[in-house]
């Protein structure tokens, strides 16, 4: 059999078994146990929902991807479809779709699973004579989640990400009787990782401070290092009683969990016991892009450094257009919105200066009002126009076409 024709079947088999992913006896009886170094488990059925559930996982978008976008409704669709178990009526009204349409998404979307899971399968040689207990080793499972990871640097969103893993192992926490600070610096700008390989490197950091702080204390605090520039991420286990094993068998894979999301690691293992180990957690950040928003309504202004949060622009903000121009050669904007309606100097003047100050000359200015003028905006030299009141997407969407030509141009 052909790589073409195995991976047909391996597609086949895949959605046959999506359809029966709460059915065990299918499961027992499933190709893809062998093809995902399964076969011969006596838990195999539950291992293989396990796995196919952790791939419909990995193919979540990152927060801040639009709704609306292609690999949004992909992942829904395997969800709702699979692992919540509604019908294709059920999610097609869901997700505003025909009918028809969803059929031929959910085909697209079973593709899209199988490629990922196909990478990790072909890597994945079972091992003739496996036990009952048998696992795919370390290596497999760390292959798999790097290669399962989307391209591309998405913005994630530090804080967030921080309290989502210790809301998530709260229950371990309790029962180890553990207590826990968080600490996470103000204005904490986006990582540059994949979002779901930071999570488990600070899943497993977290879980094994855990273990080896028993009836103790975990800290967790999160800052920038200005000098690298990167984020850490530093994670200190007290332990109110001797822990029961030494905490070095855990640091080799802590260290390639941070790997796979592109980090570095320290930890730090103190043998005495009394203060079971430091690690910190390094990874990079999104470069920061400047952009100034000039409006003299507050409530205005607000609501776009909101739409900036958590992305990789840095919002900077004047209600008065008197300042801008010193602003501008302190802060250096990558890209300057401008309302019309400013009080004294007008939008149009303070475009006019913009574009005639040898600071700013060259700096896109985008142009953001109630007003229809748009190719008076343009006549006069701005890069774009926006009709408010203006969304978050659309904002975005003009950012990264202008912010792109403003560093072209320095």
């Amino acid at each position: 059999m052909n790589n073409s024709d195995a991976k047909n079947d391996f597609r086949h088999d895949l959605a046959r078994d999506l359809s029966y992913l709460y059915d065990p006896a299918t499961l027992r009886r499933s190709p893809l146990l062998d093809r995902l170094g399964l076969a011969g488990r006596a838990d195999a059925p539950a291992a293989l929902q396990r796995r196919l559930t952790e791939a419909i996982e990995a193919l979540q978008p990152a927060a801040d991807t639009p709704p609306t976008t292609n690999a949004w409704r992909l992942y829904q669709i395997l969800r709702y479809r699979y692992l919540e178990g509604m019908t294709q009526e059920e999610v097609a009204g869901d997700l505003a779709l025909s009918t028809r349409h969803l059929r031929r998404l959910e085909g697209d979307a079973v593709d899209l699973l199988a490629d990922a899971l196909w990478v990790y399968a072909r890597d994945v040689e079972p091992a003739p004579g496996v036990g009952d207990d048998a696992m795919p080793g370390p290596a497999a499972e760390l292959a798999w989640l790097s290669k399962s990871l989307p391209t591309g640097a998405d913005p994630v969103d530090a804080a967030q990400l921080v309290r989502g893993v210790l809301e998530t192992i709260q229950p371990l926490l309790e029962g180890q009787a553990v207590a826990v600070a968080c600490h996470v610096a103000e204005d904490m700008p986006p990582l540059a990782a994949p979002a779901m390989a930071v999570r488990q490197a600070l899943l497993h950091t977290l879980t094994t401070a855990a273990r080896h702080a028993p009836a103790g204390s975990v800290r967790v605090t999160c800052h920038v290092d200005a000098a690298s520039p990167r984020a850490r991420i530093t994670v200190e286990a007290q332990a109110g009683r001797a822990p029961g094993d030494p905490v070095s068998a855990d640091l080799e894979m802590i260290r390639q969990l941070v790997a796979i999301a592109g980090g570095t690691v320290d930890v730090r293992d103190d043998p005495t016991g009394a203060r079971s180990f430091v690690a910190e957690l390094a990874f990079p950040i999104l470069e920061q892009i400047p952009v100034l928003v000039v409006d003299d309504n507050a409530d205005t202004l607000g609501l776009l450094g909101r739409y900036l949060t958590g992305t990789r622009y840095r919002f900077l903000g004047t209600t008065d257009p008197a300042e801008v121009i010193a602003l501008c050669e302190r802060d250096q904007p990558r890209v300057i919105v401008v309302d019309v309606m400013l009080p004294e100097i007008d939008g149009w003047d303070l475009l006019g200066r913009l574009r005639s100050h040898p600071a700013t000359q060259s700096t896109p200015v985008i142009v953001c009002s109630i007003l229809a003028e748009e190719p008076l905006a343009l006549a006069l030299g701005a890069a774009a126009f926006l009709r408010k009141p203006v969304s978050r997407a659309t904002l975005l969407a003009a950012l990264e076409r202008e912010a792109g030509s403003g560093e072209a141009s320095r």
